[in-house]
């Protein structure tokens, strides 16, 4: 049980002292001092109960403590030791932008859901940090959330709060946004081009459209990774650019992303002609060339940027005549198209790197719901042949 002891104040006035658990980020001794009034019997009845409270986690222990100190101490001590460096930098942009500014005064202790709640009206209102028009977006709303509730999460695991108030706060909802993709005539005509286009784009975008691979796996693939003769693809790296770091490549965070795809026949000669074009343009280009043995790679063999490649993806769908869509929905579109030829989702989220086959079904309900109406129109027929084999006995 928490230690603890009374000292008297005057005749009918105890101060109740309680010894915690040192503070697990500083390790410094912290004490809780609470006031009594009554009879020492009564000061000594509610000790034991605030000693019981303690040992179950249901007493505050911050201190004066503020949220902003407490978040300062999470990123450093939590999240910057066992978090990937893009995660780090996602919960310190939430934090230095979003959440600080309006709740960080207030002590820890103190915190409670209404203030939650009042930050998450208020962020509403505030304005886009980039170019675009318009409030915070609710996804950006949402991301606040789960940055909050991770660290407050935290500070009940460490004892310094004894629940977590953003439990009692529903999450933003993101706006829902209609999802693009490319119908087949399109994916020809985008195809013709890229094939015009040659190396290296012609690969890039034959693998993008017929695995569904995510943008960073593309420019993390390398050639070990690859058996042309076997027809398979591993999904074992992905590249990110992060702020002071520049592109780093890392393992996929989940089992489900680190996968195999198989390629179809003309995605491997389309590779193998790749692997030749790039084979000349490396003896071409000399010792100029750093060989990092990627499959896409920059002229000089090194990590593309992104922003490259979704200059090269806007130019193409111009020559091509097709809609300008995003590059992460050549992804929509490879899933689109496979659901339309009937694979089952449990194929397409395995190649997709989804770990519930539900979640690729829910992204991709448009196309489940045409099937369902495809499927009523195939047995309204059944039904009407019947009716009609009836009548004429």
């Amino acid at each position: 049980m928490a230690r603890g002891h009374l000292r008297k104040r005057s005749d009918d006035s105890w101060t109740i002292v309680l010894e915690l658990e040192r503070d697990p980020i500083t390790g410094k001794r912290r004490q809780k001092w609470v006031t009594v009034k009554g009879t020492k019997r009564e000061a000594e009845k509610k000790l034991s109960e605030l000693q019981v409270q303690v040992d179950q986690g249901l007493v505050n222990t911050s201190s004066n403590l503020t949220v902003s100190q407490f978040l300062e101490r999470w990123l450093r001590d939590y999240a910057e030791a066992n978090c990937a460096p893009k995660t780090v930098h996602f919960y310190q942009d939430m934090i230095e932008h979003y959440i600080t500014p309006y709740i960080g005064k207030i002590t820890l202790d103190k915190l409670r859901p209404t203030h939650i709640v009042d930050l998450y009206s208020r962020l509403r209102k505030a304005p886009r940090r980039s170019s675009r028009p318009g409030p915070l977006s609710g996804t950006t709303r949402r991301a606040v959330h789960r940055t909050l509730h991770a660290a407050l999460k935290h500070a009940v695991k460490w004892r310094l709060i004894p629940t977590n108030p953003a439990d009692a706060v529903d999450a933003p909802q993101p706006e829902r946004k209609e999802m693009r993709y490319f119908t087949p005539e399109q994916v020809t005509a985008l195809m013709e081009v890229a094939e015009r286009t040659g190396y290296p784009w012609h690969g890039f975008f034959a693998v993008a459209l017929s695995t569904g691979m995510r943008l960073g796996e593309l420019l993390g693939l390398r050639w070990q990774d690859i058996d042309l003769e076997r027809g398979r693809l591993t999904v074992q790296q992905t590249v990110q650019r992060l702020p002071k770091m520049g592109i780093v490549a890392k393992s996929p965070k989940t089992a489900g992303s680190r996968r195999p795809i198989d390629l179809g026949r003309e995605v491997v000669t389309i590779l193998q002609q790749h692997r030749v074009a790039q084979t000349k343009h490396r003896q071409k280009i000399g010792p100029l060339w750093e060989d990092l043995g990627l499959v896409f790679p920059s002229e000089r063999g090194t990590y593309i940027e992104s922003t490259n490649v979704h200059r090269i993806f806007t130019r193409l769908c111009e020559q091509a005549g097709v809609p300008r869509i995003r590059l992460h929905d050549l992804r929509h579109t490879a899933a689109t198209l496979m659901f339309a030829k009937r694979i089952g989702d449990k194929v397409i989220s395995e190649r997709l790197g989804h770990t519930d086959p539900s979640t690729t079904s829910r992204l991709y309900k448009h196309v489940t719901e045409t099937m369902q109406r495809e499927a009523a129109d195939v047995m309204d027929g059944f039904v009407k042949r019947t009716k009609e084999a009836n009548t004429e006995q």
